[in-house]
């Protein structure tokens, strides 16, 4: 644990050792929340592959899936070669990110128990049963959407060699996981 003299100060200048944060996890594991917890403590924006996705199938209902999946991939590749102080939190981010160095990688991972419990919250099942077997339908359909779409199984997206941090989320809040690993990884040490 850092001690607070080395905990991010936003008033001070410190140089950014990455130009880019991309966040991958899946469902209920906290990446969308850590995305926005960092783009909130670092100051950066934050970019959301999934409402970007959402908005193009919206604004293009009759497009062909391929030509969704390319036109989204086109966008988030656009983001990440000109991005600068931002965070890209989407189910490709990962896979797409490795053809850069300055990119921080991060897979957020939780325990099975807390995935279901939080499934049954967000989606409001009472019984973790029916909430297993509703998230279990979600990781079917989430692996035919990759493979139909980008031709990847959601084991390779999830692939942890892919990742710089892979963080398991369950039992940490998202600002501890900010000030104790985050930061660090994200400025350069002696820069104040």
């Amino acid at each position: 644990m850092e001690s607070d003299s080395q905990r991010y100060n936003p008033e001070e200048e410190r140089t950014p050792k990455t130009r880019l944060i991309v966040v991958n996890g899946d469902v209920c594991t906290g990446s969308s929340t850590l995305a926005r917890t960092i783009s909130v403590r670092l100051g950066i924006s934050v970019v959301d592959a999934g409402t970007i996705y959402r908005n193009e199938v919206e604004k293009n209902p009759d497009l062909p899936s391929a030509e969704l999946s390319a036109r989204i991939n086109f966008m988030i590749e656009e983001m990440m070669r000109s991005g600068q102080g931002s965070v890209i939190e989407g189910r490709l981010v990962g896979i797409q990110a490795q053809a850069y160095e300055d990119v921080l990688r991060i897979l957020t991972i939780a325990d099975l128990e807390v995935l279901v419990r939080r499934y049954s919250l967000r989606e409001g099942i009472p019984n973790l049963s029916d909430a297993f077997e509703a998230l279990s339908s979600r990781w079917e359909q989430d692996d035919r959407i990759l493979r139909d779409a980008w031709d990847i199984s959601r084991r390779e997206a999830f692939d942890r060699d892919l990742y710089d941090l892979v963080i398991d989320t369950s039992y940490t809040t998202p600002e501890e996981i900010c000030e104790d690993l985050i930061v660090p990884k994200y400025f350069n040490p002696g820069h104040s």
